[in-house]
């Protein structure tokens, strides 16, 4: 339930940001984790649309590995 939760939030937190990379240089840079949740609204690709509209290119990194602990 948390991570259906954190999916739906991700396209209103990249709305919310939008504004500011547009500010910018009209890209929104998103870094993910192969098996984190953010690799599920990348491959849906839900999110680019919906940013797309406001003049926003979204561009994605992959990080290999998380901060050391």
């Amino acid at each position: 339930m948390i991570k259906r939760r954190s999916l739906l939030a991700a396209p209103l937190l990249a709305t919310a940001l939008a504004g500011r990379a547009r500010a910018a240089d009209g890209v929104l840079r998103i870094g993910y984790q192969k098996y984190g949740t953010l690799v599920l609204l990348k491959g849906r690709g839900t999110l680019e649309p919906l940013l797309a509209k406001s003049g926003v290119r979204v561009q994605w990194a992959e990080f290999a590995a998380g901060p050391a602990r």
